[in-house]
Parts: structure tokens; sequence; C-alpha cells
């Protein structure tokens, strides 16, 4: 009887675990909808690039700004009703969305998206470690890569196609009605989470001040480094994949449009298989700060070496292979989120992630702009040359999360299980 119990308990984590996965699905579903849409938001903003742009934007402006309160929110209130209360945020954002055409409502919608979107990173690892042992939390990190990659390529390609037989009206309401669904379903576990048994003495009424929290996350050392690695990992393959990438493979190594689509997802997917693997083979502290340095160095390796080897177009199936394996690698940096629980206390995670979680627009945002400089400087002959120049931001952040991941200090595993419940003495 005891043991059909706790296999319920594990099967119960397991769904919630999934749902979380749909709330990840959903985030990149918001993020990138005015892609899919850009024609009718044109259209709406009669022909301003910039008032589309600014659409774009705020999604993440507002995700940004409250990935601090988000993650003070998680470890302080009940993790059923967190979830529930950020979906129905982004439910009234996506219903605003589709009913109006005056582009500051529209904007309001898409703040509203953006700060339900804030709370599904730290949900996810928050529920990792509250229902999970340590090598599971690991696991499970390295599974949100696969989330997070899936999202965006399941974003482009349903969504995308839903468009294109329904136009914006009926992909609206398709959002509207998967969002809706991811409603129900969080109403749902509010009422069953009371019978799911913790795997860790995770309090959620920490009464320790948010500033007091906040500084003494800062303060550690160890969590400046995984901020600084986070961002400067991740931002090279997000500012590739999103815009430098496409136009670099269709210039430089004449792909058309659709070859050149195909290779950046393939970089993404592979990104979404590379998480897990990665992160499974190299439980322990030790090897997770090992494989984040070496992951991003081999990335770097083969970058550079499909950018600035002397060679002239390489044919598709190259292409295509160097997309696979630097989309693989780099998901080594998603380590950094299991390795951020072994150097700060358990009932403070979602903090943590969240401060961690801000390197990625921080540095992404940063390097688009840079890039852009060089680019303009070129004046239109945008040439191997100019990329070369232009990609080297990249290569300087691969450059600097090698080196921020081997000068994370090292513990001891009983140091590290030490430190889980230190905050509860």
């Amino acid at each position: 009887m005891l043991k059909s119990g706790q296999s319920k308990q594990k099967q119960l984590a397991f769904v919630l675990m999934l749902y979380l996965v749909l709330f990840l699905f959903l985030k990149y579903l918001l993020q990138l909808s005015p892609g899919i849409f850009i024609a009718d938001l044109l259209e709406i903003t009669h022909g301003k690039a910039k008032a589309v742009g600014l659409l774009a934007a705020v999604y993440l402006y507002a995700y940004l700004i409250l990935q601090i309160p988000a993650g003070i929110i998680v470890d302080r209130y009940k993790l059923s009703n967190v979830i529930l209360s950020a979906v129905i945020i982004c439910l009234t954002g996506t219903i605003l969305f589709a009913c109006t055409k005056n582009f500051y409502l529209l904007i309001i919608s898409r703040i509203l998206m953006g700060i339900g979107s804030a709370f599904g990173t730290v949900c996810y690892m928050r529920a990792a470690a509250l229902y999970f042992s340590d090598k599971g939390f690991a696991r499970l990190s390295g599974f949100f890569g696969t989330a997070c990659m899936g999202g965006a390529g399941a974003t482009v390609l349903i969504f995308g196609y839903i468009y294109t037989r329904f136009g914006i009206d009926g992909t609206s309401l398709a959002i509207i009605l998967f969002t809706g669904f991811l409603s129900i379903l969080g109403l749902i576990f509010c009422f069953l989470e009371p019978h799911m048994q913790q795997k860790n003495n995770l309090n959620c009424s920490n009464k320790v001040p948010a500033i007091q929290t906040i500084k003494n996350i800062l303060l550690n050392k160890s969590n400046i480094l995984l901020l600084l690695y986070n961002g400067l990992a991740f931002a090279p393959i997000s500012v590739f994949g999103g815009l430098w990438g496409k136009s670099f493979l269709q210039n430089i190594h004449n792909l058309s449009l659709d070859q050149s689509t195909t290779a950046i997802s393939v970089m993404f997917f592979s990104f979404a298989i590379g998480g897990p693997v990665l992160t499974s083979l190299f439980v322990g502290q030790k090897k997770q700060r090992n494989i984040m340095a070496a992951g991003i160095f081999v990335s770097l390796v083969f970058f550079i070496s499909f950018v600035y080897l002397p060679h002239g177009a390489l044919n598709y199936g190259t292409i295509l292979g160097l997309m696979a394996v630097i989309g693989f690698f780099t998901s080594s940096f998603v380590a950094s989120y299991a390795i951020a629980k072994s150097y700060n206390e358990i009932n403070v995670i979602a903090t943590v992630i969240a401060i961690v979680n801000m390197g990625d627009p921080i540095f992404a945002g940063l390097a688009e702009p840079i890039m852009g400089v060089f680019m303009d400087a070129a004046g239109g002959n945008l040439g191997i040359r100019t990329y070369q120049i232009g990609f080297m931001v990249l290569v300087l952040y691969w450059i600097s999360a090698v080196i921020c991941a081997l000068c994370l200090p090292m513990q001891k595993e009983s140091t590290v299980q030490d430190k889980a419940t230190s905050f509860a003495r």
C-alpha cells in the first residue's frame, strides 16, 4: 500500500513537470508570435517596422523586469497558485491581443504576456527542486533546454502552419484555446498539490526580507559568474539563430530561404536533444562545471572553423552537420541551473534561478545592436569579411563564457548537501 502511494506521488510529480513543459512552450509561443503575425501587424501599424519591433520587445522588457520579483514570489507562496495566476495573466493578454487592433492596447496585451511568462522558468525549477532528488533536479534542468528549444521549434512549425491556413484570427483563437486549456489544468493542480509529497524541505513562507535575500544571492561570487556564463553562453546561438545566421547562410553559402531556415531549425532541435543528454551523462558538481566549459569550447571551435577558416561555400549537408554539432554542445549551458542549486540555500532556489536567467535577455539584447553597428558600417556590402567582424562579438562571448565556467569554485559533495539544509537551520 505504501509503495502504491509513493508511485502515485511520483506520477503526480512527473505530470506536473510535463504541465510546466507546456507552460514553457507557451512562453516561447507568446514571445515569437509577432514573427508569425508580422504581415498583419505591419498593416495594423501602417507599415511602421519600429512599431512592430516595439510590440515584440515590450514582451522581453516585462519578462526581464519581472524575473527577480517572480523568483521571490515563487519562493514564498504556494507553487500551484502562482502557476495558475501566471497562466491566467497570459490568457488575459492573449484574449486582449485577439480582440483589438488598437496599438496601445496591443502593447498592454504584450506586457501582460511577458509578465505571465516571466514565471515559467522559475516555476519549472522550483517544482524540480521541490519534488525530485538532487540527481533528478540535474536531469530536469537538462530537459529544460529541450522544453525551451522544442517550444521555439514547435511555434514556428505548428502555429506557422495554422496561420497559413486560418490567418491571424484563427491562430489567435488557437493560442487562446491552448492557454485556456493550461488554465484549467493549473486549477486542477491547485487541488492536487496538497497531496504531493515533497522530496526537499522547502519553506514556502520564507521570512527573510526580499531585499536581504537578493543581497545575499548577489554577494555570492558564484551566482555572478553563473549569471555572466548563462548570458554569454546562450546569446550567440540566440543571435545567430534569430537574425544574422539566416542572412549569413544565404549570402555567403548560397542557401535558399527554406534551406537556411531548416539549418537554423536543426541547430535549435539539436540543442533540445543535447540538454538532457549532456546533463544526464555528467551528473555531479565537478563534472557539471567541466561540461559547462567544454561544451561551449567545442561549439566555439566548430563555429570558428565554419566562419573564419578559408573555404568556399559549403554544401548543404555539411552545414546541417555543423549546425547540429554547434547546437548540441551549446546546450551544455543548461547545467548552470543544476549547479546553481549547489551554491545556494534550497529555500531561495527560484530567486537564484531568476537572477541567473537574467543573463539571457541582457547579453542577447546587447549583441544585436553591437552587431548591427558592424553591419551598418558595411553600407550594404555584406561580404564574408563583414560577417566575420560582426561575429567576433559572438566569439568573444563564448570565450568569456568558458572563462566564467572555469572560474566557478569547487565544493566537496558533503558541503553541497549541508548547504541545501542550512537555510532551514
